[in-house]
């Protein structure tokens, strides 16, 4: 069985290290936004230095592999009018209606602890939504559960004002705890902004005082029409 063995500070040291050395080779521009990806996954199963068959979803013998990707790169939801991003509710009619296929669940989110992790086959379902959104003239998508609650957009976490409540869903329900959902409920406490992690339904989400998504790239993005 084979593990990557190595810290979370190695990891960060790793981050930097590769931006650091894009930036002197010219590759990256230090004053535009950069945008760095650490990726792990594992690779081909190797047995006495040769690569042997190794199909199957067992990978524990697998080869481990650390990758580090860095980009310059532009607003996350660069499509999105000044007042806001342009968002779609993504469900079973919308897909039905616009991909010509058959999707006979319903595409209200996915009831899965896994949603929780920052997989590679969780961008699936964003990507499936945002590619729609797009197709229907919006910037992004938002998915739901299936007890209309909202859950997500396509690749970040959502937030409303609702009373002057800053709200998002809370951590138990099938979305990403995002590393920067969390810097936003720290700042806002810091602000002494009230905050609450529950179920937000739809139409209190539609009809919020404001309404945001935060993410890694795209930092803190209000929304403009839903």
């Amino acid at each position: 069985q084979r593990y990557l063995t190595i810290t979370r500070e190695e990891v960060k040291q790793a981050i930097i290290e590769t931006i650091r050395r894009n930036v002197k080779a010219g590759y990256l521009d230090p004053a535009k936004l950069i945008y760095g990806r650490p990726n792990v996954y594992r690779d081909e199963k190797i047995a006495d230095r040769m690569v042997v068959p190794g199909l199957g979803v067992a990978s524990l013998g697998h080869e481990v592999v650390l990758e580090i990707a860095a980009y310059n790169v532009g607003s996350y939801l660069a499509s999105a009018p000044k007042d806001g991003a342009r968002v779609v509710v993504f469900e079973k009619k919308l897909w039905r209606d616009n991909q010509d296929a058959d999707y006979e669940d319903v595409v209200r989110g996915l009831q899965s602890p896994l949603r929780q992790i920052k997989s590679g086959a969780n961008y699936g379902l964003g990507g499936a939504a945002k590619n729609l959104a797009i197709i229907l003239g919006c910037d992004e998508a938002l998915i739901t559960d299936p007890n209309n609650n909202v859950l997500e957009g396509g690749g970040e976490n959502a937030f409303s004002v609702i009373d002057g409540m800053l709200k998002t869903p809370p951590r138990n329900k099938a979305i990403l705890p995002g590393t920067k959902r969390a810097l936003v409920l720290e700042i806002a406490g810091k602000l002494g902004i009230p905050t609450c992690e529950e179920d937000i339904p739809l139409y209190e989400f539609i009809s919020a005082e404001a309404a945001a998504f935060s993410g890694t790239w795209c930092g803190f993005e209000p929304l403009g029409h839903l």
